[in-house]
């Protein structure tokens, strides 16, 4: 081999027919010599006929060559045979003699044949677009020989994770997939071709054995070929008309969120075999823009009518005009539809049109949502009852227009008439001096005031929270100013003199408090905030600029008084934080709002527009569930059944779910901030807690169902200076980690023994563990060293034993594992600046089979407040202020990403993630505790929960899917 020249370089003719090999596999022995023949097995066997010798020759030195053969001189025949070139790419093969100077050298150098296809097996490669090669100071899987070599960025075909499996099956779509890759690149045919042929193949096979099995050959022969092109043309449509819905949605959500969650349903209901990244985005998309909407709802698109009237009641039930105007549609809580009201026809035939026809200009629940008030145009004031749908609705008052309910649901406030109301065209300066009229609950007559101000009108009233008062909002047309006036409800009179009132400019817009003692308006672009006792601004934080808001429409007050809510022409509805003196927007409707209304007693909102009614709950958001009555917690832990444990500064908890009330509460505990503090055993039947301080910090065993205590062991019981972590894992042991190891405790906190290095994390099952035996520096100059230590399968009493050991590059910041425990994830951290105060983050996945890296997910900058949680499928879910970024395994940009600006400001290291993936239970510093949606499924269900019908039927005749057959929204109720 030293000294071996090769031969001088001929041109060759690589037509097929002249050639004996389809294709040359380069290979470095030491890395892939078993999975070499393995992958060449499934490249010859994908797409083959099926009882017929295989379509592809693929040269492979362990099988191809001969004993006794001069494996240079072979070699090279080999090469001179040879169509394609195959490198299968690694640091073994990037440092190899063999695969650098003897093949590629002779492949481009001597035959100067074109082309050689990449197959990545290990290691990492980089490609830089600024100077259109690979960059060699991170691509470790490729020689530097190579540079140069390929005019762009050539197509590389990750086989990283088939090499990681134990037995690969081309039955299995990420096997199939990247296979169907290498023999499209060596047939010079497209990819849909080769899969469309192995689809064929395979179902050729299985229509060969049920010919054996039924005797029928020629029929089962020609059906399982026309089935198999009917199935091609059907997948080819499914997914062309997926990815249409998808596109469609993404352009239809700035401007209609209905349109575009129907969309993404809808895409979402075609079974296509690409639902990945693409569905789950669009998903993300959706819940992020409908995260506080509880109910929305189409009207249609009548020219004629250019609003419509909404209310919601106490616990989220809806009404809503819809059609002419004039008939109400009542939705439950969870979007029911209970009933569809209109007025009924008087007995004697045509109804009085000044009395019982018109539209409805103003809806509202009373605070027990039992009555629906509802005034028309033109028409009178009526009330259903929602007990009794059965029920004739009651009249309240004849002549509509705008009201309020008192809290007792029974007693209505209206403005009164004007004293002289001129015949023919008014001037507004001449409607003044009304007064107010009062239907009180049990009476059947009316109480009329006397007129609130002889200048001016009462434009608005509203009830106090308590019912005693009611506030009336006068409004004098002359200055352009307004005033509150008091009525007491028990005395029946004004309480404040009409020389008392204090005027106020009148603004574009304004709201009062639900005390009467603050009016916000909008007045030059500003936000103000004016006291109506003095008439003069209040507020030191305001006013501020609206910011983008320079049309609003609408305004209304929270029920707390401290934060306003605006509506504008652009279809915001922005929340104003008046003490923080901060802005977020919390849906836009894609059109302009022309009401913006509160619940009674609550918080949530209807706006309405033209087109869409909607109902909005800033105190909920789809994303997460809160746990109530929860606003700080040192650790929290889920169990495998859902339960979920919170430990405070001064008691612990447990609840049968994140969403319930806390069932048992433990106040005997005295905890200090940090992680671990906390865990259930893997049977869900013990949680053990970390309690006290340093020296005198305690673990204590607890029944997790009672929060009756088991056994309580001290820091200088167990041999160490304090107690920094308890972690549960299988065999009843139990980890104890401190600054100098881990304390392996049994059942009965007895100590058994101590392992050296730092515990990074479990399984869900407690069966393995990851250990730091040796850090790595953030510089990466030496490698960190990772001990996997299995836990079951022991003798009782034995401690872990060390069944990998992984070293990688970097200061490891923690380790999570799969929930099939087949991989370890583990957070690095690298310097990135020489003060050392960014460092870049990324997390690797090793296999714990072959105890090699299989993957590497990047994720940017770090801080120490961040925390990383395993979603379904490996997906990495990253907790960073101000975001929320979800990654698939392997990806360098997230595939979703949430803002979170509503947050506190800071995520503490207090997150755990449920046994199944799909939920993460999230502390914030000083803040609320969450449990986290993280899967696909889970945002289709709060999707759904928004939309309630998605209208596939009008999709379906819209973008001509016939392939919506089925609900996914039907799936979830």
């Amino acid at each position: 081999m030293k000294g071996h020249r090769p031969e001088a370089r001929t041109p060759v003719d690589d037509r097929a027919d002249d050639l004996q090999y389809d294709a040359f596999i380069s290979y470095n022995h030491a890395a892939d010599e078993s999975f070499a023949p393995v992958l060449r097995g499934l490249v010859t066997k994908l797409g083959a006929p099926l009882f017929r010798r295989r379509r592809l020759k693929i040269f492979l030195d362990k099988t191809s060559l001969p004993l006794g053969t001069s494996l240079p001189d072979e070699i090279q025949k080999a090469l001179k045979a040879s169509r394609k070139f195959i490198l299968l790419a690694s640091p073994g093969s990037a440092q190899s003699w063999y695969v650098n100077q003897l093949e590629i050298h002779y492949w481009r150098e001597v035959l100067g044949r074109p082309g050689i296809y990449i197959c990545l097996t290990g290691g990492e490669y980089h490609w830089d677009r600024d100077c259109n090669d690979f960059d060699w100071q991170r691509t470790n899987a490729l020689s530097s020989e190579l540079s140069g070599t390929f005019p762009s960025e050539p197509l590389i075909v990750d086989l990283r994770k088939i090499r990681a499996m134990e037995r690969p099956r081309l039955r299995r779509e990420e096997v199939r997939l990247p296979v169907a890759k290498i023999v499209s690149l060596v047939r010079d045919e497209k990819l849909e071709k080769v899969l469309g042929e192995e689809r064929r193949r395979r179902a050729k096979s299985l229509a060969v054995i049920v010919v054996v099995l039924a005797l029928v050959v020629l029929v089962g022969v020609v059906g399982a070929r026309w089935m198999t092109a009917e199935e091609d043309r059907q997948a080819s449509q499914r997914t062309a008309t997926a990815r249409k819905l998808l596109v469609a949605a993404e352009k239809a959500a700035p401007d209609d969120p209905l349109v575009a969650a129907r969309l993404t349903v809808a895409a979402t209901a075609i079974a296509t075999a690409e639902q990945g990244p693409d569905h789950e985005a669009a998903l993300a998309d959706r819940v992020y823009e409908l995260r506080h909407v509880r109910h929305i709802v189409a009207l249609g698109d009548d020219i004629q009518r250019n609003f419509s009237t909404a209310a919601v009641g106490p616990d989220g039930q809806f009404a809503y005009t819809h059609g002419d105007g004039q008939h109400i549609r009542v939705l439950g809580t969870e979007g029911n539809q209970l009933a569809d009201l209109r007025l009924p026809t008087p007995k004697g035939g045509t109804p009085i049109e000044a009395e019982w026809n018109g539209e409805y200009q103003e809806l509202a629940f009373d605070a027990h949502g039992r009555w629906l008030y509802a005034s028309q145009i033109g028409g009178s004031l009526v009330r259903w009852n929602l007990h009794d749908l059965q029920a004739r609705p009651q009249e309240v008052t004849r002549g509509g227009g705008t009201f309020s309910v008192a809290p007792d649901g029974e007693t209505v406030a209206w403005p009164g008439g004007f004293p002289h109301a001129p015949d023919g065209v008014v001037a507004p300066e001449e409607l003044v001096g009304n007064g107010l009229t009062l239907r009180l609950a049990g009476q059947d007559k009316e109480i009329e005031s006397d007129p609130a101000s002889p200048v001016a009108a009462v434009s608005s009233v509203r009830f106090s929270p308590s019912g005693g008062e009611v506030f009336c909002v006068l409004h004098n047309p002359t200055t352009d100013t307004i005033a509150v006036r008091t009525w007491d409800v028990a005395q029946g009179r004004w309480r404040q003199s009409e020389a008392s009132l204090r005027w106020m400019p009148a603004g574009q817009i304004s709201a009062l408090r639900d005390d009467g003692k603050v009016l916000a308006k909008i007045e030059g672009g500003k936000l103000r905030l004016y006291s109506t006792a003095s008439g003069k601004r209040v507020g030191k934080t305001l006013p501020y600029e609206l910011s983008g808001a320079q049309s609003p429409t609408s305004l209304v007050f929270s029920r707390d008084g401290q934060t306003v809510y605006t509506a504008d022409e652009d279809g915001r509805i922005t929340s104003w934080e008046l003490n923080q003196k901060k802005s977020q927007e919390v849906f836009r409707t894609g059109e302009s709002v022309r009401g913006l209304a509160r619940a009674a007693g609550g918080d949530m909102l209807t706006v309405t527009g033209a087109k869409r009614a909607v109902v909005v709950d800033p105190t909920r958001d789809l994303r997460y569930t809160e746990v109530p009555g929860v606003r700080s917690a040192v650790d929290v832990a889920l169990a495998g059944d859902r339960s979920l444990a919170v430990l405070g500064e001064n008691e612990l908890t447990v609840r049968p779910r994140s969403g319930a009330a806390a069932g048992k509460t433990s106040k005997d505990v005295v905890t200090w901030p940090g992680r671990g503090h906390l865990d259930f055993s893997p049977d869900d039947r013990r949680l053990l807690t970390v309690e006290g301080h340093h020296d005198q910090s305690l673990l204590t065993s607890r029944d997790a169902r009672t929060l009756k205590s088991h056994w309580t062991v001290t820091a200088d019981q167990l041999g160490v200076d304090s107690i920094n972590g308890v972690t549960a894992v299988a065999g009843g042991q139990t980890l104890v980690s401190h600054l100098g190891g881990i304390v392996v405790v049994d059942t009965d906190g007895n100590r058994l023994g101590e392992l050296q290095g730092s515990l990074l994390g479990t399984d869900t099952k407690g069966e393995w563990i990851a250990v730091l035996t040796t850090d790595g520096d953030a510089g990466g100059k030496s490698p960190a060293v990772i001990e996997i230590r299995r836990v079951s399968g022991r003798v009782s009493g034995r401690l872990p034993g060390t069944e990998r050991r992984i070293e990688t590059r970097g200061q490891v910041v923690g380790a999570r594992m799969s929930s099939d425990a087949s991989t370890v994830l583990v957070g690095l951290s690298l310097q990135t600046k020489p003060d050392g105060e960014e460092y870049w983050y990324g997390v690797e996945h090793w296999s714990l089979t072959t105890g090699k890296r299989v993957a590497r997910t990047e994720m940017g900058a770090t801080w120490s407040s961040d925390e990383v949680v395993v979603g379904p499928e490996e997906q990495v879910v990253w907790f960073r202020q101000p975001a929320i970024s979800f990654h698939r395994r392997g990806s360098e940009e997230p595939f979703a990403q949430w803002p979170v600006p509503e947050t506190t400001g800071v995520f503490t290291s207090v997150v755990d993630s449920a046994h199944d993936r799909r939920t993460a239970v999230v502390a914030e510093q000083h803040g609320k505790v969450a449990e986290w949606n993280l899967s696909a499924d889970s945002w289709l269900r709060s999707v759904c929960s928004a939309i309630g019908d998605p209208g596939l039927a009008s999709l379906r005749r819209t973008y001509e899917a016939p392939e919506l057959t089925r609900d996914p929204c039907a799936e979830t109720r």
